[in-house]
C-alpha cells in the first residue's frame, strides 16, 4: 500500500501531482472529462505500487488508466533515459479507493526494476474521469504457465465500445511482466479495435501465476481508435507518440509488439500531462531482433 500523504513528504525526492481543471466539456452534451496525473520517487525498494492521489469522486465514472517509469528528476513524459530493461510494469488496472464511490475510481500501478538498493527512477499514473457516462468494467482472470507467455483478453458487452484497459499479476517480485497492453477488434463489422482489452503477460517464474485482465467500456459515441505501426529496434527502447484528431481529448490508448518471451518490457502506456490530446507508449526490446509494434490512443470529442 502506498504511504500516507504524511510520510510522502519525508521522502527524499518530492512527489509532484498534476491535474487537469475539471469539466473539460465536450461537444454536442457529451460525457466531461477530468485528466489527472501523478508522480512520486520510487525510493530504494525493488517494487513500486501506488494508486493515483485523485480518484473520481461524486457522479464521476473511471474512463481511463495509464502509467509509466520515469527518470525520478523528470516531471513529464519524455523518452525516460534510464537502463534498457531497468524496470518493467506487473499492473495498470482499475484501483477502488473511495468505500462510496460506485465502482473503480483510479489507476493502480505496479512496478519492478532490477536494482535492490537504489535506483534513479520514478512511478507515474494517470487517470481520466467522466461525468455523464455509464461504463463497465468486465473482468477475466487466467493461470498463467510458468516459463511462457500467455494471451488473455476481457470483452466488451452489448452496444458498449471500449475506452481503456489494463491487468493485474500475481506473484512475487521479478516473477511476471506486463509486456503489452492494447484494444482489439473481434473482427465484427466496422473494423474497429473497440470490442475489448487484450494483454500479454510473460511468466518468468516456476511456478504458475494468475492474471487478471480489466475492459473500461461505455455505450459512448465519437470514439477515435487511432494506430501507428512501426518497428521496435534490437536492443533499443521505442518511443511512440499517437496523437487525437483535432478537437479530440484522450480517454486510453496502449501498445502491441511482436517482441519474442522474456526480451520485452513495457516501461509505458500513459497520456503526457499537462497535454491531454496523445497518448505515449514506450516498450523496450532487449532481443537481438527487431520487431513489428502498434500503438493506440482512443480518443473522444
Amino acid at each position: 500500500m502506498r504511504p500516507p500523504a504524511s510520510l510522502l513528504a519525508a521522502f527524499a525526492f518530492a512527489c509532484a501531482c498534476l491535474a487537469a481543471a475539471p469539466g473539460q466539456a465536450l461537444a454536442g452534451g457529451q460525457p466531461e472529462l477530468r485528466h489527472t496525473a501523478t508522480i512520486t520517487n520510487w525510493g530504494a525498494e525493488i517494487r513500486r505500487e501506488q494508486r493515483t492521489y485523485s480518484p473520481c469522486v461524486g457522479a464521476e465514472r473511471l474512463a481511463g488508466i495509464g502509467a509509466a517509469v520515469l527518470d525520478s528528476a523528470d516531471t513529464t513524459m519524455p523518452p525516460s533515459s534510464f537502463p534498457l530493461g531497468d524496470a518493467h510494469h506487473v499492473a495498470i488496472f482499475t484501483a477502488d479507493q473511495v468505500p462510496s464511490q460506485a465502482g473503480p475510481d483510479s489507476t493502480w500501478q505496479i512496478a519492478d526494476n532490477r536494482f535492490p538498493s537504489s535506483t534513479d527512477l520514478a512511478a507515474y499514473e494517470t487517470t481520466v474521469c467522466a461525468s455523464n457516462l455509464k461504463t463497465s468494467y468486465p473482468r477475466s482472470r487466467t493461470g498463467t504457465p510458468p516459463h511462457r507467455r500467455t494471451v488473455t483478453s476481457a470483452r466488451c458487452r452489448g452496444r458498449r465500445h471500449v475506452l481503456a484497459g489494463g491487468a493485474l499479476l500475481t506473484g512475487p517480485e521479478r516473477s511476471q511482466r506486463l509486456v503489452a497492453s492494447f484494444p482489439f477488434d473481434s473482427s465484427d463489422r466496422g473494423g474497429r479495435p473497440d470490442d475489448g482489452w487484450r494483454v500479454v503477460v510473460d511468466n518468468m517464474d516456476s511456478r504458475r501465476r494468475a492474471v487478471t485482465v480489466v475492459a473500461i467500456c461505455a455505450p459512448v459515441r465519437g470514439l477515435a481508435y487511432v494506430g501507428r505501426r512501426y518497428r521496435a529496434p534490437k536492443r533499443a527502447r521505442r518511443h511512440r507518440t499517437v496523437p487525437c484528431p483535432a478537437g479530440k481529448s484522450i480517454v486510453g490508448g496502449g501498445v502491441r509488439h511482436a517482441i519474442r518471451y522474456g526480451r520485452a518490457a513495457l516501461v509505458a502506456s500513459a497520456y503526457p500531462a499537462p497535454q491531454r490530446t496523445s497518448w505515449v507508449t514506450e516498450i523496450d526490446n532487449l532481443s537481438p531482433r527487431a520487431a513489428q509494434a502498434r500503438s493506440f490512443a482512443i480518443c473522444h470529442g
